[in-house]
C-alpha cells in the first residue's frame, strides 16, 4: 500500500481488505464530523491504471468492489479518483 497524507483534524482510515495484489487501489474511509442525513460518510477509491494495462481486470475489480461497498453501507457516497489511462 502507498503512503497516505491527510490533514491533521481530517478523520480518514486506509482500508486495506479492498486492496488489489494486481492493481494500483487505494481506498479511504472518511467520515467528517458533520455531513448531509442522506450521506454518512465516503469512500474514497484512489486509482492508477497505467496505460496499457488490463481494463478488464480494473473493470471487474471496480465493479465488484463498489457493488460490495453499496451493498453494505448503503447510505454512504463514493468518490472515484486517480488516473484512467486508456
Amino acid at each position: 500500500m502507498g503512503a497516505i497524507y491527510v490533514k491533521s483534524g481530517i478523520y480518514c482510515y486506509p482500508l486495506p481488505d479492498l486492496s488489489h495484489d494486481n492493481l494500483e487501489v487505494l481506498w479511504l474511509l472518511y467520515r467528517p464530523n458533520s455531513m448531509p442525513r442522506e450521506v454518512t460518510h465516503l469512500f474514497i477509491g484512489a486509482i492508477y491504471h497505467p496505460p496499457k494495462a488490463n481494463n478488464f481486470d480494473m473493470t471487474e475489480y471496480l465493479i465488484s468492489t463498489m457493488d460490495q461497498l453499496t451493498r453494505s453501507h448503503p447510505n454512504a457516497g463514493m468518490l472515484l479518483l486517480g488516473d484512467f489511462n486508456p
